[in-house]
């Protein structure tokens, strides 16, 4: 199975992470098979893409928000199984196919592609469908209406006492991708460089991604490995990570520069560049030799000693966050 959806190479890349199977951009389709899913996303060009969809024959999915209009135009064409909606806060299917939720994971959409390719959801409408009246009072006439199909509102089941459920910390699942395909699948990366062997860049590179909510990934020669749900590892060849949690809009990247390949990769797709301080006697003149080079240097952030290095953007964690 492929699951072809109507976002950007960049976003689908980061997606194939966590997929068991491809996840390729709309615009990319070569030829198609049974074995394919589109699955469109609610969007300003929602009609033109959900018209260009339906031609395909393959089985599509939708996911709008309950009763807007790309909801009614997913509804004229798409089969009612398959379209995913949001409704007071929660993500919903008129077969409950999965389990309601806030937002709709990596997971969970690939759920619900093999769900519409095992059920053959391919978009469909009615062409007639009896009266309901024809159909509880059998002395009246049956009559024939070619009405596209707008399906009935489930039905709400009785409330029920439900205990409150602890969230379960997040899962490890180990997965391994080579190093320039994770850090491709990522939107904004800050590297984290120390100035010298003293400097704590393990450290502020654990609270960044803390503070961030995200990955802290180490490229180190002998990096630490551990199983954190929030940690990755890396020789600067694979990355080692966990499949069940990937970063957000951030990547924390801790790099050794003993690996000037991982360096220059880091360097080159960083978003900020942070360099981690400690002893001045240590630090100051790579420091200088780093800037006067002419390399970027958006941040200093010291572990000691903070005064010594005033011709240089210093800042705290907390301050330096508040820049991004």
């Amino acid at each position: 199975m492929r699951i072809i959806i109507n976002k950007t190479e960049q976003e689908t890349k980061k997606y194939s992470l966590l997929s068991t199977c491809p996840v390729i951009p709309l615009t990319e389709t070569g030829n198609l098979n049974a074995q394919d899913v589109i699955a469109l996303v609610e969007d300003s060009n929602f009609n033109t893409t959900l018209k260009t969809a339906i031609s395909t024959n393959v089985p599509v999915i939708a996911i709008v928000t309950k009763d807007s209009e790309c909801f009614r135009q997913a509804l004229n064409l798409i089969h009612p199984h398959a379209v995913i909606y949001y409704e007071e806060g929660k993500m919903r299917s008129s077969q409950k196919v999965f389990a309601e939720a806030t937002g709709l994971s990596v997971k969970t959409l690939e759920e619900i592609c093999k769900y519409a390719v095992d059920n053959k959801l391919y978009p469909d409408i009615y062409v007639w469908k009896p009266r309901e009246d024809s159909i509880i009072t059998s002395q009246e006439p049956s009559q024939v209406d070619i009405v596209s199909f707008v399906p009935k509102a489930p039905q709400e089941s009785p409330q029920e006492t439900v205990k409150p459920v602890t969230p379960k910390p997040k899962a490890y699942t180990p997965a391994q991708t080579d190093l320039k395909t994770y850090i491709n699948s990522c939107d904004r990366i800050i590297a984290v460089f120390k100035t010298s062997e003293s400097a704590d860049s393990n450290q502020v590179a654990a609270k960044l991604a803390r503070q961030l909510n995200t990955v802290h990934l180490n490229i180190a020669a002998d990096p630490v490995q551990k199983q954190n749900p929030y940690y990755a590892y890396s020789d600067g060849n694979t990355v080692n990570y966990n499949s069940s949690v990937m970063p957000g809009q951030y990547l924390v990247v801790e790099v050794d520069a003993q690996i000037p390949e991982a360096l220059e990769l880091i360097y080159g797709a960083a978003y900020k560049i942070v360099h981690v301080t400690a002893d001045p006697h240590e630090s100051l003149e790579p420091l200088r030799a780093w800037a006067g080079s002419g390399f970027r240097l958006d941040a200093v952030i010291p572990t000691q000693a903070k005064d010594a290095y005033n011709e240089f953007p210093v800042y705290s964690v907390e301050d330096f966050l508040k820049l991004l």
